[in-house]
C-alpha cells in the first residue's frame, strides 16, 4: 500500500509540473512591415500633385491619391484617371484602372533637391516628375472646382 501511495503522489507531482509547462506563451504582436522602394521612400512620398515632363518637353500633371487612384491632365489638356500601385522595385500607373497590365511601370530615382525624380520604363524611356508645392497644389485644386 505504501508503494502505491508513493507512486500516486509521484504521478500527481509530475502531472502538476506538466500542467505548469503547458501554460500558453504570450507572443508579441507582429507589426505590419512598411513597404519602401529602393530609394527608401514609402507610398506617402508619392502622394500629391506632380508636374510630368516627357522626353519631348511636353508637360502634364498628375495627382496620386492615397486610395490608389490618380487623376491626370495630359499635355493637350485631356483629363484622365486610373489606378496606381506603389512597389518596392517599380511603381505602376494603370490608365483605365482595370489592373490588366494596360498601364506603365517605372523604376523611380531618388528625388533631387527640388524633389524631381526620373521615372524609367523597361524600354529606357525617361519621364521627369516634380512635386507641385502645397500652395500651387491648392491653386490647382481651386481651378478644377
Amino acid at each position: 500500500m505504501r508503494n502505491w501511495i508513493i507512486c500516486v503522489a509521484s504521478f500527481a507531482m509530475l502531472s502538476a509540473c506538466a500542467e505548469e509547462a503547458e501554460e500558453p506563451v504570450m507572443e508579441e504582436p507582429v507589426e505590419d512591415a512598411v513597404l519602401t522602394d529602393m530609394n527608401g521612400e514609402t507610398m506617402e512620398g508619392y502622394l500629391g500633385t506632380w508636374t510630368v515632363q516627357y522626353p519631348d518637353g511636353a508637360e502634364g500633371m498628375t495627382t496620386n491619391n492615397p486610395d490608389g487612384t490618380y487623376d491626370y491632365v495630359l499635355p493637350d489638356g485631356t483629363e484622365a484617371s486610373g489606378t496606381w500601385e506603389f512597389g518596392a522595385a517599380e511603381s505602376c500607373w494603370d490608365a483605365d484602372g482595370d489592373g490588366e497590365g494596360t498601364g506603365a511601370c517605372y523604376t523611380v530615382s531618388a528625388g533631387d533637391e527640388n524633389g524631381t525624380r526620373v521615372l524609367t520604363m523597361a524600354d529606357g524611356t525617361q519621364i521627369k516628375v516634380t512635386p507641385v508645392s502645397d500652395a500651387a497644389d491648392d491653386e490647382t485644386a481651386a481651378a478644377v472646382e
